[in-house]
């Protein structure tokens, strides 16, 4: 018996194909610990989830299958709900710092919702 789909849309997930940037603080953690085929021992940055005209990531599978995130956004929307905007809202990045950084300070929410396009920051640190 075969069971007809409730939604209309595409619903399968996307595996998105990560963006790798190269830093001079960089390290090998990424394909070390998350077993990433990175292209440099300098590798510092995946961007996992990336719509940022920097570095999109490209869709793995199904029918949009070598698509930017970014392109899917705007030619799909009814696949993230019809929300307003236009632009992704999600940059998700692991850094691999592999020297010791700058300290960065980060707007809080009113600040960056009037002067910073609304970024918020998580950190989430892993040492090793």
């Amino acid at each position: 018996m075969q069971v007809k789909s409730q939604f209309p849309i595409y619903w399968k997930p996307l595996f998105l194909k990560p963006v790798f940037k190269e830093r001079i603080w960089g390290g090998q953690a990424l394909r070390e610990i998350f077993e990433y085929e990175i292209p440099t021992d300098h590798t510092g940055e995946c961007w996992a989830i990336s719509a940022d005209p920097n570095g999109p990531s490209v869709i793995e599978n199904g029918k949009f299958a070598g698509m930017t995130l970014d392109i899917l956004w705007k030619k799909h929307p009814e696949l993230f709900g019809n929300p307003e905007g236009d632009l992704f809202p999600l940059l998700t990045k692991i850094l691999d710092a592999h020297m010791d950084l700058s300290v960065q300070v980060h707007p809080d929410n009113s600040y960056a919702m009037m002067n910073e396009n609304g970024e918020l920051v998580f950190i989430i640190a892993l040492l090793y």
